[in-house]
């Protein structure tokens, strides 16, 4: 059966004869979850989140730290990947930024695995403590929603960790007591990051699973105009789904966070893709944002789309759609997260690689032994994983 190396030669995916096959080193997905509901042990439910990887061949994985408990302490990162040491995968996590643990943040960026510091949107607990990063300068506890970009202030000090350790900072861009609506993604770039990363321009940034393309096309000026260097992470089903399509039966199921959004947002981002290794200013990377959430967790309304299993005939079918190439996948898959997280370099190898084959399928409605249904069930796509 004839196969391409999308490492050595670059074709168009719609070129791509049934049947033949595409091989493509390192696959990377920079945004994930482990299953941390609250019907399983935290240790069992990472090994599953690891299993689901491997099964669907994201060679190198880079896990969120909203587990259960929130990995807020090197303590946890050590034991995270203590789950996975036995595993045929490359793993790393982002570690969760808070008011309270700043020593602790310095400490984690210095692990090799430790990819970046995750900023989480603030919020109340029962006892209406504010939580994450509330604070401004000297201490000095902000409005709950304000992430003060300005010298001094927690963000500011977060920032200068992560020039220090050359590692990227990611932010959930919203600003959470307006909702997860347009204007909370467009209220939090305007008012946080972008007045940031413009006095800072040796930080690198990135825009956790961008959904809006007012969002992307602001981020594309700032790198153009001020030299600024703020990545986004795409994810498949909002490049995939939008708002409009959602039916009745299946709210919960495409429930996520951040929402599905217009078609005008779906098309933009889509066409931005097509353009990725065409202008230094778009930097994009493959965040799946996958969230394995069981299907009683889904009936209950958790917002996150299990998509591991075809995150990738997704992308190569959208690819195949619009005439893009293997040597831009590659970029999207690899290289561009190699150029964000550079230190991956030096660790990452050519030895891992992931087959995809061109044939027409429909995916099946539920997967993983019964336990998860999956949104793209009722969707015909033009590529699969070879397993």
């Amino acid at each position: 059966m004839a196969s391409i190396n999308a490492r050595e030669e670059d074709v168009k995916i719609a070129d791509v004869k049934e049947g033949e096959e595409v091989v493509f080193k390192n696959v990377t997905c920079t945004h994930n979850h482990t299953r941390w509901n609250e019907y399983a042990e935290w240790g069992i439910t990472t090994v599953w989140s690891y299993h689901e990887a491997i099964a669907w061949w994201i060679t190198s994985s880079f896990w969120m730290p909203n587990t259960k408990p929130p990995i807020t302490s090197s303590r946890l990162v050590d034991d995270f990947f203590e789950q996975g040491k036995d595993l045929p995968i490359r793993t790393y996590m982002h570690f969760w930024a808070r008011d309270d643990n700043m020593q602790e943040c310095d400490q984690a960026l210095a692990h090799p695995r430790v990819v970046s510091l995750k900023v989480y949107p603030a919020w109340k607990d029962d006892s209406g403590e504010a939580k994450n990063v509330t604070t401004s300068f000297a201490g000095h506890k902000a409005e709950v929603f304000d992430h003060s970009p300005e010298p001094g202030h927690t963000l500011d000090q977060l920032a200068q960790l992560c020039i220090k350790y050359n590692k990227p900072m990611i932010i959930h861009c919203e600003t959470p007591n307006m909702g997860y609506t347009p204007v909370a993604e467009n209220h939090y770039l305007d008012h946080t990051v972008l007045p940031l990363c413009r006095r800072l321009p040796e930080l690198k940034f990135v825009v956790a699973h961008t959904t809006l393309l007012s969002t992307a096309q602001k981020v594309l000026a700032s790198n153009r105009d001020h030299g600024t260097n703020i990545y986004m992470e795409l994810t498949p089903h909002h490049l995939w789904f939008t708002v409009d399509q959602i039916k009745e039966e299946d709210q919960n199921l495409l429930e996520c966070y951040p929402r599905l959004r217009a078609e005008e947002d779906r098309a933009g981002l889509l066409d931005l893709f097509t353009q990725i290794g065409t202008d230094s200013a778009i930097k994009l990377m493959h965040g799946t944002d996958h969230a394995p959430h069981t299907k009683e967790a889904k009936i209950k309304g958790s917002r996150g789309v299990p998509n591991f299993r075809d995150t990738l005939p997704m992308i190569l079918t959208l690819a195949s759609k619009t005439q893009m190439t293997t040597s831009q996948l590659q970029l999207f898959f690899r290289w561009m997260t190699e150029e964000c997280y550079s230190f991956l370099s030096e660790v990452e190898k050519d030895d891992m690689y992931t087959t995809m084959q061109k044939t027409s399928y429909i995916p099946p409605a539920e997967y993983y032994e019964w336990v998860v249904r999956n949104p793209m069930g009722w969707v015909e796509l033009d590529w699969k994983v070879v397993v």
